[in-house]
């Protein structure tokens, strides 16, 4: 609702996301032909959710609870699920490939049309974000950004 509403007063809108909110960014930037920039995305966000089941393993950092994916959020991400890129251009994606929670390769094989840079060692934090920063004002043209960061 919030990218409709920016999109409806003609604002530019554009998407940073990491892990779990790469995934979604994909997702919007498909559907509302939106730049992002992807940070070790989950592309395949239902595969590897599946084994958190049932472990509490988000913290929210407004209450310090934590959160529990059962079966039915893991089985509402395939409503998300972006197999095909509709505007390659429009995305770019940062990956590192000593990742400890995802395969790079995964991201990697379905982002490769993407504005892709692939980097030796790191960590899903992706370690070094900071020299990117420059290049993401640039990236997004210093217009509205709407950030969805989910570590």
């Amino acid at each position: 609702q919030l990218i409709e509403a920016f999109l409806r007063r003609n604002e530019k809108v554009h998407l940073v996301g990491s892990s779990l909110g790469g995934f979604y960014c994909l997702y919007l930037a498909n559907k509302y032909d939106l730049k992002a920039v992807l940070i070790n995305p989950a592309v395949y966000a239902h595969d590897t959710l599946m084994k958190y089941q049932g472990v509490e393993f988000a913290k929210s950092y407004y209450d310090g609870s934590r959160f529990e994916f059962t079966l039915s959020h893991t089985k509402s991400l395939l409503d998300y699920q972006s197999n095909t890129i509709k505007n390659p251009k429009n995305i770019m994606t940062l990956l590192q490939k000593d990742d400890e929670t995802l395969d790079y390769k995964e991201a990697e094989l379905l982002l490769k049309d993407t504005n892709l840079i692939v980097e030796e060692g790191g960590s899903h934090s992706f370690d070094g974000i900071e020299r990117y920063f420059d290049f993401f004002s640039l990236y997004n043209t210093k217009k509205v950004v709407f950030l969805y960061f989910y570590l």
